[in-house]
């Protein structure tokens, strides 16, 4: 029984516990495993060597996995089972990983390797790092820290957050198309975000109603764009982004609704790519979404408050 060893290289893998056994004419080895990777395994070869005879070795395509996660959630856990040559019963062995999910790598087995044995894993951090500060509300270093069971999402995450980065600072002089119509109907419900709703339309460039009095239409300029991504957070919430009429607009214009949905079409296109993985969707990408969705709603409390405000008055006043 040999413990928590590592593939070290372009994906790492933690080898948490294996044993080798013979059970009636066959060698078998299992293992449990911890890939540093946001791609959960599909497929790994493995090359296994006799270590005093190179020329002895055998190799196993593994493609049957199952999975657990233990009680100190420490993240997604695999298990396997495979059939070995009975050439390599009673030898000393090495093992080498040869592919993973399809790409080929040469990782050989090894003591626990730090992840930043390898010079671009190292940069990739160094720029996450950098890339974080540029964002309020995050313990950068648990963030950091969370990653380092994924050393290949990092790069991905930075090609997303770069992204976003350069959008904020591209549109932070840019105050919208004022001779755009960005147009809102709202239902008369008489709740929070019919009110809020409401106080919003006061500054509009034009409200009409139907003719039932059921339902508004609001108007805003294409430069009122803080009208426009409270409304737009109020009518359409945090989750249906592509019911949102607007959506195009505020893309370019806003960096709020950029960001939010740069991000999740990168957490899209990662599952869409590799499988779902709870490694991307407890990453920072998700908790910058949260963060963005508490501004909004930020926003929202602070309006709704000025209203409360007013009737306040209002019924001292008519007292």
């Amino acid at each position: 029984m040999i413990k928590k060893s590592r593939f070290y290289g372009a994906t790492p893998v933690d080898v948490v516990r294996y044993e080798i056994y013979t059970m009636g004419d066959e060698l078998k080895w299992q293992a449990i495993i911890q890939p540093l990777s946001f791609q959960r395994p599909h497929t790994m070869t493995i090359r296994v060597t006799d270590m005093f005879n190179k020329n002895t070795t055998y190799i196993t395509k593994i493609n049957k996995f199952g999975n657990f996660r233990n009680k100190d959630n420490a993240g997604d856990f695999y298990y396997f089972s495979a059939v070995l040559s009975r050439n390599l019963i009673g030898k000393q062995l090495n093992f080498e990983l040869l592919e993973y999910n399809g790409k080929n790598v040469t990782e050989p087995l090894g003591e626990n390797f730090d992840i930043y044995k390898y010079g671009r894993n190292r940069e990739e951090f160094l720029k996450l790092k950098q890339l974080l500060e540029k964002f309020e509300g995050l313990d950068i270093e648990y963030e950091v820290k969370y990653l380092e069971k994924a050393p290949d999402l990092v790069k991905e995450i930075n090609e997303c957050l770069e992204k976003i980065v350069d959008k904020r600072d591209a549109i932070q002089n840019i105050n919208g198309e004022v001779e755009q119509k960005i147009i809102f109907y709202v239902p008369v419900t008489y709740d929070k975000k019919f009110y809020c709703c409401a106080k919003l339309a006061d500054d509009a460039w034009r409200v009409e109603a139907n003719e039932r009095h059921t339902e508004y239409k609001v108007v805003f300029r294409g430069s009122q764009i803080n009208e426009i991504e409270i409304m737009s957070y109020l009518l359409y919430g945090i989750y249906n982004r592509n019911e949102v009429p607007n959506k195009d607009y505020l893309r370019n214009n806003s960096y709020i609704f950029y960001a939010k949905d740069g991000i999740q079409q990168k957490i899209d296109s990662l599952n869409e790519k590799y499988g779902y993985s709870s490694i991307v969707t407890n990453s920072v990408l998700v908790r910058i979404i949260k963060i963005l969705n508490k501004k909004l709603q930020q926003r929202v409390d602070k309006l709704y408050s000025e209203i409360s405000r007013e009737r306040s008055y209002s019924d001292k006043v008519g007292k």
